[in-house]
């Protein structure tokens, strides 16, 4: 059986897109073509299981390349890396300037691949920013998250991305085309598919806490379709959120349901 690893910021399942969207793919390739994935999770600050839904998960306890490097089983053949640089700052920086993007997993992986027969390949989830509290200031601004990204990508054997815009930028750092995956959703499929006549009028907004620009910024076109597909309640699933949401005179079939 083939065996891969893939590096992650969080563990799957902990509010984190990029984890839950690796976990499915490990699931699927598991499903489809017998590969068997092993996780290894970035962060070093968070509590990690022992395995999760069947494949082994382990954690990088300590930030170094020769940690790094120690973490890596000797038996696989490829290595995915889902990286996206803020998960990836310092933890002591983080919410600052991402000073602490690590240059030295750029070196840690070309060691490895140098020394082990494993394809590379480097799923970029976001592309660098420069990110000042709760704003991105500057887009593709931030020269270390670039340099790092940049020397990623140039070493891959293969590199993907979810975004047009990505999938440019990329393609011109490595002088050649760069595959364009879209995101699966990590809610799964139903097993049925109830007719659109014989459905409840719901509507459901989830993610994390960015779902505070739809009724901060949004609010009025989220009552406007309301009211274009006579949606009588919301569902609102995640952490409470601290932001303003009224609804105003003429919408009085939207609700607003809270779901944690």
């Amino acid at each position: 059986m083939t065996k891969i690893l893939q590096i992650i910021p969080t563990p799957p399942n902990y509010a984190d897109g990029i984890s839950d969207y690796a976990l499915q793919l490990a699931t699927q390739l598991h499903q489809d073509f017998q590969v068997d994935t092993q996780f290894l999770v970035f962060r070093n600050d968070l509590q990690v299981e022992p395995s999760v839904s069947g494949f082994s998960m382990q954690q990088l306890s300590i930030h170094t390349a020769e940690k790094f490097r120690a973490a890596i089983p000797v038996d696989i053949q490829a290595i995915i890396l889902h990286f996206s640089a803020y998960p990836y700052f310092n933890t002591s920086l983080k919410g600052s300037f991402g000073v602490g993007t690590p240059f030295w997993l750029v070196d840690a992986l070309r060691s490895v691949v140098t020394v082990q027969p494993i394809k590379l390949v480097v799923m970029f989830h976001e592309l660098p920013k420069l990110y000042w509290k709760q704003f991105y200031v500057f887009d593709f601004l931030n020269p270390i998250q670039c340099i790092v990204s940049r020397r990623l990508a140039q070493m891959a054997d293969t590199v993907v991305t979810s975004s047009n815009r990505f999938q440019s930028v990329l393609s011109t750092w490595i002088g050649k085309d760069v595959a364009k995956l879209s995101i699966f959703s990590s809610m799964g499929e139903p097993t049925s598919i109830i007719p659109l006549r014989s459905r409840q009028r719901r509507l459901i907004i989830f993610g994390g806490s960015a779902r505070a620009r739809i009724y901060n910024n949004h609010s009025l076109a989220l009552i406007q379709s309301c009211q274009l597909l006579e949606i009588d309640k919301i569902y609102d699933i995640g952490s409470t959120l601290n932001c303003k949401f009224s609804i105003r005179a003429g919408s009085q079939k939207s609700g607003r349901d809270r779901d944690q």
